[in-house]
This record gives structure tokens, C-alpha cells and sequence, in this order.
């Protein structure tokens, strides 16, 4: 091994150093992200829309180290000139980083609010679970599904309705309150 080292030139010495060392900080990314043990420390640009766009991380600059020495050996051993080297070197790094960015932005778009908001279910059907006095006279319970089961406080202007009664929402009162009619 000490044989094969002292044979190699600097450049190719600097670009096993740098492919090495990238490619086993890239390994034990991956490994800590199976295991659950990545928690995404890295910087954020946020952009209007959704989604960061995140090239200055990490990963990233993993993923640039890693193409920039892989790459960069196989030019050398294709003998290449020094500048070509380098240059193969540097774009494949820099595609492999604006690659990596892309995906970890386009994941970071796969996201879905499925917070419950009140103001949804104006004008959808819900089920009476504990009668709804008459006149807004007092309030009952309805219980409505948007992704979830909800139990929520509600009144009406008509007639008391009875538990198993279909009822529309028509408006939010108080911000908690819902106003029902019989369907």
C-alpha cells in the first residue's frame, strides 16, 4: 500500500485524499439518515412558494467533494492534462452539488398542511352527537370529517335537533362556534 502511495503525483494524491475522505462523510450521511439520526442542520434560503433551496449545505458540499475526487482520478488515469482534470473535476463537483440541492429542494416541496382550520367546513355536512337546542337557545355538539374526526360546538336558528340529525354548517360564530340548519 505504502508502494502504490509513493508511486502516485501529488494531484493524484490530493484527489484520493479528497475522494476518500468526501465519499466516507457522504457513507456515514446516509448511514445516520436510515437510522433517523440526521436532523438537517444546514442553512436555508427560503423562497416564496414553498420550499427551501438549500446549495450551501452539508450535503452538498459532500457531494461536490466526493464527484470533484472521483472524477478528477478517473480523468487522471484517462491522462488527461492537468487543466482538463480540474475542469472535469470542478464541473462534475458542481453538478453533483446543484443536483443534490434539487432533490433536497423538490423533497422539502412534498409537504402537505393538514392542519384542521375551522373556517373549512362552512358549508359542509356534519352529524348532530349532542342535541342542538332550537333557536340559538344553547349549544350542542356536531361531529364533522375533514381527515379526521372533529366533535365540535354548534348552534341553530331553527328547530332542536336531535341527535343523528344531518345538519350543513352555514357560518363560524366566535371563532369556535358553528352555526348548523337541518339538512
Amino acid at each position: 500500500m505504502i508502494a502504490f502511495w509513493e508511486h502516485l503525483g501529488s494531484l493524484e494524491k490530493a484527489f484520493w485524499f479528497i475522494a476518500i475522505l468526501s465519499s466516507t462523510v457522504l457513507f456515514m450521511q446516509l448511514i445516520l439518515t436510515f437510522l433517523g439520526m440526521d436532523h438537517g442542520h444546514d442553512a436555508d434560503a427560503h423562497h416564496p412558494g414553498g420550499g427551501h433551496f438549500q446549495i450551501f449545505t452539508v450535503r452538498t458540499f459532500t457531494a461536490f467533494f466526493a464527484l470533484f475526487g472521483w472524477v478528477g482520478l478517473a480523468s487522471i488515469h484517462a491522462h488527461r492534462s492537468v487543466p482538463v482534470t480540474v475542469a472535469l473535476a470542478l464541473a462534475a463537483g458542481t453538478a453533483g452539488m446543484a443536483v443534490v440541492a434539487s432533490i433536497f429542494y423538490g423533497i422539502s416541496r412534498m409537504t402537505e398542511d393538514s392542519t384542521f382550520k375551522i373556517a373549512d367546513v362552512v358549508g359542509a355536512q356534519g352529524k348532530v352527537y349532542i342535541p342542538v337546542p332550537g333557536a340559538r337557545n344553547g349549544s350542542g355538539k356536531i361531529t364533522v370529517t375533514r381527515g379526521a374526526l372533529h366533535e365540535l360546538d354548534a348552534v341553530t336558528d331553527g328547530e332542536k335537533l336531535p341527535t343523528g340529525a344531518m345538519v350543513r354548517i352555514k357560518a363560524v360564530l366566535d371563532g369556535s362556534t358553528l352555526l348548523v340548519e337541518r339538512l
